[in-house]
């Protein structure tokens, strides 16, 4: 009979050195490669809990589309693509509800993802990369540690929203304005 795994408590996490790129789950210490779905540090999750409850109201309340957890989709390359942690489809380009098994044949037009202290950047480059070359036209990536958000359009240069600053939806999503400093409150 194998012995069961030691369960870790948050008291031992916290006392791991390196932690920062260890995540805590189901008891089990764990990288970044070591699994596809982690939890999520508490900071992290609030500034995603924002994005949705500011988006999904501005997008509701002007029939834009739908906003909603990132969904894995098939790029205009037709590869398979990672999911975003969330996304936004313009109501004209919503998929057939017989479409909605399987992977969705329809590109975000917004992809975001939101970062956690065990994603290297290394990897979220490639994720940019491949969000931009699969045709996503708008693409938020957010820090919730540094507080900013990294805008990323094809073609163009990535833009470095800061407190200050106020985040738009462009013509990807028009009309969305909310002060960056409001996603980290």
């Amino acid at each position: 009979m194998a012995a069961k795994p030691r369960l870790w408590t948050a008291e031992d996490f916290f006392e791991l050195p390196g932690r920062e790129k260890i995540e805590l789950w189901y008891g089990q210490p764990t990288g970044p490669k070591a699994m596809e779905r982690r939890l999520s540090p508490f900071r992290r999750s609030m500034a995603e809990l924002r994005l949705i409850q500011y988006l999904s109201a501005h997008v509701f309340r002007n029939d834009l589309g739908l906003v909603g957890p990132g969904f894995g989709f098939v790029t205009a390359a037709d590869r398979a693509q990672h999911p975003p942690d969330l996304a936004f489809i313009r109501r004209d380009r919503m998929p057939r509800e017989e479409e909605w098994d399987g992977l969705s044949l329809v590109v975000p037009d917004l992809a975001i993802e939101i970062l956690s202290p065990v994603d290297e950047s290394e990897q979220m480059e490639e994720h940019v990369q491949a969000y931009l070359a699969g045709g996503v036209p708008l693409l938020w990536v957010v820090d919730s540690v540094r507080r900013l958000v990294v805008v990323h359009e094809p073609n163009e240069p990535p833009r470095t929203l800061e407190q200050g600053d106020e985040l738009d939806g462009g013509d990807v999503v028009p009309g969305f304005r909310v002060a960056v400093a409001e996603l980290f409150q």
